[in-house]
């Protein structure tokens, strides 16, 4: 059913492309059921809790290598096919990774994020669209343009403070 409908949906659209709601409902459902029984079975037969029991040392950088791998797969495999299997080893392997360091790293980000909200259009549109798009990769345009706007958020808070929040 989930190959199915992702065939007619490749081929129809989705959005009521499908003129009759009946059967465009249907397609969507069928869709989604791979998803919504794997994550059902999952959690009826406690999957992830059997894998988290499994002992090993290196597991977490393993399964942020897998994770990277996949991730690079997913950018070259273009079709809706694989996207429960996808998010399935995702979610899996992500439970293997010791998360200390990347809420760390998610919680400084955050710290900046308004910052970064503010100044990262501006940056690459206005004044270094040359120099972030010369990387020509997404994946580096994205690094650069969030390592420059942590620079500036940084340097922002540091004159915010001195300004205003110092003592007289």
């Amino acid at each position: 059913m989930f190959l199915c409908s992702g065939f007619l949906i490749s081929r129809f659209g989705t959005g009521g492309k499908i003129s009759n709601s009946f059967i465009n409902n249907s397609v969507q459902i069928g869709f989604m059921l791979f998803p919504f029984i794997g994550g059902a079975l999952s959690s009826k037969h406690d999957i992830f809790k059997k894998m988290k029991k499994i002992p090993s040392k290196y597991s977490g950088h393993i399964s942020l290598l897998l994770i990277i791998f996949i991730i690079i797969i997913k950018c070259f495999i273009h079709t809706a096919a694989i996207n429960p299997i996808y998010a399935f080893s995702f979610i899996t392997l992500y439970l293997f990774i010791n998360k200390s360091w990347i809420s760390s790293v998610l919680k400084y980000i955050g710290k900046h994020s308004m910052n970064i909200w503010m100044t990262h259009t501006w940056l690459m549109v206005y004044i270094f669209s040359d120099f972030f798009y010369s990387f020509k990769n997404p994946i580096l345009i994205l690094t650069m343009v969030l390592i420059v706007c942590l620079i500036i958020s940084n340097l922002t808070n540091v004159l915010i403070k001195n300004l205003f929040y110092s003592k007289k």
